[in-house]
């Protein structure tokens, strides 16, 4: 009996075979494209060009600009499948260590990788970094609603419950990324504000039905719908008015239950934190919640809805 096994994968990037098909095919050069257009960014570069004056100079910093551009382009792609192709860049500076060893082993190239390896990471996290800044700024500026809080963040239980829902509603579209998520659909951006103004299970799955036939980024999507549920189960918290009887018969009167949610949500001088108990106070609880016998039952009934919901 013969157990080897086939261990063959075929090769998804197209610039490893030629097309027999259409061997005139430019899709090496589209897919290349990004990374010349690095190389080029990265030989001007006053850090690394200062870098590569010390070393080569003349026909050797010619040499040496074609071998960046080569390893450029060689790197691999970051999702064979993806519709659009992308080149990753992140493993180059060791590609270009190695360049160094086979093709020009007598230079010193340290400060050279050193210079490459910090292009390459602005490349790679540079962008995510800022995105990243941008949206902290973002929710911040949200948040600054929610500093001077007094007592407590359990404001979906209080008596002003319908004007905090629309602050909440705010505070996780920004948080999810709504404006990123509806950039380029007008029509999806005005239907998600009618929604937030008034979200419903129905309305969560059609919208985001519309927006999965619209956005083709399995990641978004996923986020879109997390969004929209996570509006409806903040709608019922803060409006439902079977869910507030049913809270509220957990406690012998509406001040022991304001006492206790004072306890349980207890609002600090900071407003991020206070912000993110506004959207999710099930899952920003002080400990000593955990051994309390109303909180518990609390914690059941909203739970109970939850699922009724789901």
């Amino acid at each position: 009996m013969d157990y080897r096994s086939v261990s063959y994968e075929p090769e998804l990037d197209p610039r490893k075979k030629i097309d027999p098909i259409f061997p005139s095919s430019d899709v090496v050069e589209l897919i290349n494209a990004p990374a010349r257009a690095l190389a080029a960014d990265i030989l001007a570069d006053k850090a690394f060009s200062a870098a590569v004056s010390k070393v080569f100079s003349g026909e050797e910093a010619d040499k040496f600009a074609e071998a960046v551009e080569g390893v450029l382009c060689q790197a691999p792609l970051a999702d064979p499948n993806a519709p659009e192709p992308e080149l990753d860049f992140t493993g180059c500076p060791d590609v270009l260590v190695q360049v160094f060893e086979e093709k020009f082993p007598e230079a010193d190239g340290a400060a050279i990788v050193a210079a490459f390896s910090a292009q390459i990471d602005e490349v790679a996290n540079g962008a995510a970094a800022a995105a990243a800044a941008e949206m902290e700024a973002k929710v911040a500026s949200a948040a600054a609603v929610c500093a001077d809080m007094p007592g407590t963040t359990a404001v979906f239980a209080g008596d002003d419950a319908a004007k905090w829902q629309a602050t909440a509603a705010s505070l996780l579209s920004v948080s999810s990324g709504a404006e990123d998520l509806v950039a380029g659909h007008p029509e999806i951006g005005a239907a998600l504000a009618k929604f937030t103004a008034k979200p419903t299970a129905k309305g969560a799955k059609d919208l985001a039905i519309a927006y999965s036939n619209v956005c083709d980024d399995v990641e978004a999507v996923g986020t879109m719908v997390e969004l929209l549920e996570g509006l409806v189960i903040q709608a019922t918290l803060y409006s439902d008015d079977a869910l507030k009887k049913e809270l509220a018969s957990v406690f012998p009167s509406k001040a022991a239950q304001a006492k206790a949610y004072a306890k349980w949500w207890p609002a600090s001088d900071n407003a991020g934190a206070n912000a993110m108990a506004v959207v999710a106070p099930f899952d920003h609880v002080d400990d000593s919640a955990a051994s309390d016998a109303a909180f518990v039952e609390t914690k059941a009934i909203v739970t109970k809805y939850m699922i009724a919901i789901a």
